[in-house]
């Protein structure tokens, strides 16, 4: 599990779960090293979770991508917990450090990374 925690929101409306969270999402793709080991090379699919916190009040459209391969789009709306559950090619992962890019796709969108699991 990865975890990025650069930012305090004290005002950030999601109850009772953690206000320190990763880099946001600005229209600009924002990059994460994340650490991986023992990939099963004899599977052809991993499933990755990974967690957001939207912070603006529009709404979020996220285009997701490992090591240059897009495995989706996350999508939710305004200061709410965004989960998107992701299929990963096992080609597309590399044993040690990876780069999960995330872009937004609205103007004016403020997204932050919270986890990968």
């Amino acid at each position: 599990m990865t975890k990025a925690r650069t930012n305090y929101l004290w005002d950030i409306l999601n109850g009772d779960a953690e206000k320190l969270l990763g880099r946001s999402d600005q229209h600009e793709p924002v990059k994460f090293l994340i650490f991986t080991d023992g990939i099963d090379t004899t599977a052809s699919d991993a499933s990755v979770q990974i967690k957001f916190q939207g912070f603006s009040l529009a709404s979020h459209s996220m285009s997701i991508s490992i090591n240059g391969n897009n495995i989706g789009t996350q999508t939710g709306s305004g200061q709410t917990p965004m989960t998107g559950t992701f299929i990963v090619p096992v080609s597309a992962l590399i044993e040690g450090t990876n780069t999960l890019q995330m872009t937004s796709a609205v103007a004016g969108d403020y997204t932050l990374f919270d986890r990968i699991t």
